[in-house]
């Protein structure tokens, strides 16, 4: 039995101590007082887990740490087991019992399970009956409650899921072995083929491949030298077109016959230096003229002049000879006139012959000025040319070279082409290439895949019989426990129905199917048709008989089992619960309720022991 259980900083409790005695025990308090946490806490000290979750998150908010101890009698010794759970730190445990002490969280576990000889797990699911398990039985009620209770504590409740889950397994597997032969069908055609064969196949072509990749390289590599050599030629074919039509050009122009033997350049200066000599010459010809011209003019104004001043005869003055300086009668001055005349005419012919002379000169000059202005613009188009200026070529030379040019463009032209082709051949044969190796990785892939789906498809078997084998064993193994446990489990079930349940002509069956039958006057009728109470009796009856039968554990912990009943079923539960108790003096039930006014009276006359929570304070 439990003797004392000691909280601090757990859950809502600040501190709190509470001692039971032998038979009933409540915790009376209102709800959300921290009832269920004390439960709780008994459960933690004993297997070290929370049924619930993670044992830390139950330290007291604004706590570094929450401390259980528990004092409980067994086999006429105390064992007292003491746990601090820390939020920062390692948590610490310590065990005594018969002059022996244990520490560390896992080890203190270990010694209780060997001391109380029951697992850790079991004791979880078989010392507590929680609050929502009687409300499940009230809400939902399962059509096997006894096997249900007994499943619930061993665990079988996975050992049946275990068996749903195989029986799927099996299904599937089923589903997956017809797909795999209905895949090996298809893939029939590749049995006899190997991959080693098929992937040295694909190594031979994959080196073919390379090789087709080297050559293709080198070719692209010598076409692209032919490319940049066809490009760089047509440069120089262009440039030289280029100066052939400026040489063309300039013949024409100047009027020269074109010259293929002689460099341009030579010609130009050749053309040059003549038209810059006669040019010279015309100017030093215009200067005599001019000269010759203007002596012309003063000789002819000199004789206007004599004749001019002789044809007048002024008063008192003598007319002189220009000539010798005699005194000239009028005779004589008629004479001269007239010599002068004939001399002024011979002159002015000479005169006008002079002018048309000059302009002809002039026009001569106006000509080779221009042909030279022309040529001094063709100097620096010549001079600032590559081949004609530079390399001072002939236009023969210069249309030689550019023929020549032109014959190695049409050579690489060919060699283009034939290099075209052949990477146009490398192509169509990597293409076939990576045609067959793909058709090859293909055959491969369907290869392995029919392997695959044969070695999948032997482990398919392998498994059916495996599963069926499992399936055999659980559906045995249930059926057993069935036949060997749950039937002397429910006759001590019906027994002490009869016993704490003294309803006349009322019996509790259990049918072929393990479904609990009620027998009112000699009619059957199910589960579904108990009250609350009734269901909660045996709920209660149930999970008692199973700690008798199955643990040395004198003590059971029942959470709220009156909630959810009208006030009738309470008083009954509580009716129940004081029978028990009385009928069996060794054992020890503690109760959580709310429901004080129901359990005053047993507590009053010491029926029942009631230990008082209220939110948690010590």
């Amino acid at each position: 039995m439990i003797n004392e259980v000691f909280v601090k900083n757990w859950k809502c409790h600040v501190e709190k101590t509470c001692d039971f005695k032998l038979g009933l025990n409540y915790l009376v308090g209102p709800n959300g007082g921290g009832k269920s946490s004390i439960l709780e806490a008994i459960g933690v000290a004993l297997t070290g887990n929370h049924p619930f979750g993670d044992v830390r998150n139950c330290v007291r908010k604004g706590a570094d740490n929450a401390k259980i101890s528990l004092r409980l009698d067994f086999e006429g010794e105390e064992l007292k087991v003491e746990r601090i759970i820390s939020t920062h730190r390692r948590e610490k445990s310590i065990l005594t019992y018969r002059d022996q002490k244990w520490e560390g969280w896992n080890e203190v576990t270990q010694q209780v399970e060997n001391i109380l000889d029951i697992p850790s797990k079991f004791i979880d699911r078989i010392i507590l009956l929680t609050e929502g398990e009687v409300h499940r039985t009230l809400n939902d009620p399962p059509k096997e409650i006894l096997n249900l209770q007994v499943k619930r504590v061993f665990g079988l409740e996975q050992l049946e899921n275990s068996l749903q889950v195989l029986e799927s397994m099996v299904s599937l597997n089923q589903k997956s072995i017809n797909d795999r032969r209905s895949i090996q069908r298809q893939l029939t055609g590749f049995r006899d083929l190997t991959p080693k064969q098929l992937e040295t196949e694909i190594s031979e072509l994959r080196k073919k491949e390379e090789k087709f990749n080297k050559s293709k390289q080198a070719l692209t590599n010598k076409l692209e030298g032919s490319n940049k050599k066809l490009s760089d030629s047509t440069s120089i074919r262009i440039e030289m077109e280029r100066s052939i039509g400026i040489v063309k050009e300039f013949y024409k122009e100047l009027g020269l016959k074109e010259n293929k033997e002689t460099a341009v350049n030579e010609i130009f200066d050749r053309q040059k230096d003549n038209i810059s000599k006669k040019k010279k010459q015309i100017e030093n010809n215009y200067r005599k003229m001019e000269k010759e011209w203007n002596k012309l003019k003063v000789k002819i104004s000199w004789i206007d002049q004599i004749t001019s001043d002789m044809s007048v005869e002024k008063r008192g003055k003598i007319t002189f000879c220009p000539t010798c300086g005699k005194p000239l009668s009028f005779k004589d001055r008629q004479k001269i006139i007239k010599q002068h005349a004939k001399e002024r005419n011979s002159l002015s012919e000479k005169e006008i012959e002079l002018g048309r002379n000059c302009s002809q000169i002039q026009s001569e000059f106006e000509q080779y000025k221009n042909q030279l202005e022309t040529i001094l613009k063709w100097e620096k188009i010549i001079q600032n040319d590559k081949y004609i200026g530079k390399q001072k070529l002939s236009l023969g030379r210069l249309s030689s070279m550019y023929d020549e040019i032109e014959k190695e463009e049409e050579k690489v032209k060919k060699e283009q082409s034939k290099l075209s082709e052949e990477i146009r051949i490398i192509n169509e044969n990597e293409k076939n290439s990576a045609l067959k190796i793909k058709e090859r990785e293909g055959i491969l892939e369907n290869v392995k895949r029919f392997k695959a789906v044969s070695l999948e498809l032997v482990r398919d078997y392998h498994k059916e019989a495996l599963l069926d084998v499992l399936s055999y064993s659980f559906g045995q193994t249930l059926g057993v426990f069935r036949s060997t446990f749950l039937q002397p489990l429910f006759e001590l079930l019906s027994h002490a129905w009869g016993k704490f349940v003294p309803f006349e002509n009322t019996q509790v069956i259990l049918s072929e199917s393990g479904d609990l039958v009620i027998k009112l006057d000699g009619y059957e009728l199910g589960y579904e048709h108990l009250s609350g109470g009734e269901k909660t009796v045996l709920l209660l009856l149930s999970r008692l008989l199973l700690m008798r039968q199955l643990t040395k554990l004198g003590f059971m912990l029942v959470d709220e089992p009156l909630e959810h009943l009208d006030v009738v079923y309470r008083r009954s539960i509580v009716k129940f619960l004081r029978d028990y108790c009385e009928s069996e003096k060794d054992f020890q039930i503690i109760v959580s309720t709310y429901e004080e006014n129901l359990i005053r009276e047993d507590i009053q006359s010491n029926l029942a022991k009631g230990i008082f929570i209220t939110e948690g304070r010590p």
